[in-house]
């Protein structure tokens, strides 16, 4: 068949896609219409810039019709951040898409980005002046900012202090960190928005196991679970996954990973479904810690491995070096000394020239491990010790109290 013809054919092998989309979508089946967009799109990707322009014309408009249907997707699946992600697209493909601007100031205020979703709003409904619906979302938007005159300025502070929060958690400063988690706490519930109570409530039960405290966390979990159970008919569903993933985290911190999997394997389906990649990433990362406490050390490369490129794919550095802890536990354990040391060096650079402190504490420790199983000469454990050393003083100067208590021992051991 001529060149032509083939293309056609991709062409319409895309439409079939999306119209089988567009069923599913209809019969409520969001998660399946929203794979069957992703295929229809895929295929559209080798026909971009096609030398046929009536190809290349009906390329286009077939790849704005399925990234909206998609994000049409993301939405009713709450993924809410991927819906925004899939509307820009769309717009710097065709920038006076009126539906486009909609869908995004949708996305925009399901993530509490009130003064976002207010200008797309206001740009669909001068788009597109007879079309009902960015109107009345923007009328919606206006009632509420007369009604609550602070309203911005609340979901502005909800924001920021999450991200002191998570600033702090990085750097492994336990004190900073739950002071801003409580603060979070404390301004969540007296505005009653309960999706922040909830990522509150999680960090703090992480807090107390960090520190251990495992009753305290428990009682944060328990109240994040009652949190989650008022949204009544509108389910949090990224709280629901942020919850599971937590549950994960904790049990593996007690050496559970048969127990952690479900969590685990819960988490990883919600975040698929609201194609959250970020959160994907992190729960790469625990089950590759699952595989670690399991002993399947060739499973726990190859999650390591899938983190650490989603991790770099997304630019996410706190869990790249997360990734190449995993890593190098998974290589030396496989007696894959060489691999196992590079890694962890990358680990603790990482953690080193961004100053996640956990990260480089852990990756000291188990590379000060590496080298005293590779022998007892001198200049190897004069070498370990500097390095326990330094996890040490990390670990006392941040009060990871747990963390400085494992050092210390395998410190005055190696002086031993």
């Amino acid at each position: 068949p001529s060149r032509g013809h083939r293309l056609h054919s991709m062409l319409a092998d895309a439409d079939a896609a999306r119209a089988e989309g567009t069923e599913h979508f209809k019969a409520g089946r969001h998660a399946v219409a929203k794979t069957c967009y992703a295929r229809a799109l895929g295929l559209l990707d080798p026909l971009a810039s096609a030398p046929d322009a009536s190809v290349d014309l009906a390329t286009q408009e077939l790849r704005v019709k399925c990234s909206l249907n998609r994000t049409a997707c993301l939405l009713k699946l709450h993924g809410y951040d991927a819906a925004r992600r899939e509307s820009l697209r769309v717009i710097a493909l065709a920038p006076e898409n009126a539906k486009a601007h909609l869908f995004l100031g949708r996305a925009y205020e399901a993530l509490d980005l009130v003064s976002d979703a207010q200008a797309a709003f206001t740009a669909s409904a001068k788009l597109s002046p007879q079309m009902r619906e960015p109107r009345e979302a923007l009328n919606a938007v206006r009632v509420r900012l007369k009604a609550n005159p602070q309203l911005l300025q609340m979901y502005e502070d909800l924001h920021l202090v999450e991200e002191r929060a998570l600033r702090a958690l990085n750097h492994a400063d336990l004190d900073r960190t739950r002071q801003q988690l409580e603060l979070l706490l404390k301004q969540a519930r007296s505005n009653q928005k309960t999706h922040w109570e909830c990522r509150a409530l999680l960090g703090l039960a992480l807090v107390c196991q960090e520190e251990g405290e495992s009753e305290a966390s428990g009682d944060y979990m328990a109240a994040a679970r009652r949190t989650l159970g008022k949204a009544g008919d509108s389910p949090d569903v990224l709280g629901e996954a942020f919850h599971a993933h937590t549950a994960g985290i904790l049990l593996l911190d007690e050496g559970k990973a048969a127990q952690a999997l479900p969590f685990l394997t819960s988490t990883m389906q919600l975040a698929s479904e609201m194609d959250d990649e970020l959160l994907e990433c992190r729960a790469v990362n625990s089950l590759a810690a699952a595989a670690l406490l399991q002993r399947d050390w060739q499973q726990a490369e190859e999650r390591s491995r899938e983190a650490l490129a989603l991790a770099q794919r997304l630019g996410e550095q706190h869990a790249e070096g997360v990734a190449f802890v995993n890593l190098g536990r998974a290589l030396a354990e496989q007696k894959r000394t060489h691999d196992a040391a590079e890694a962890l060096r990358s680990g603790a650079a990482l953690g080193a020239s961004l100053g996640y402190s956990h990260v480089m504490g852990v990756s000291f420790t188990e590379f000060s491990s590496l080298q005293l199983e590779q022998g007892e000469s001198a200049t190897r454990v004069a070498s370990a010790v500097e390095k326990l050393s330094r996890a040490v003083a990390i670990s006392s100067a941040n009060g990871l109290r747990r963390a400085a208590c494992d050092d210390a021992l395998n410190l005055h051991l190696s002086n031993l």
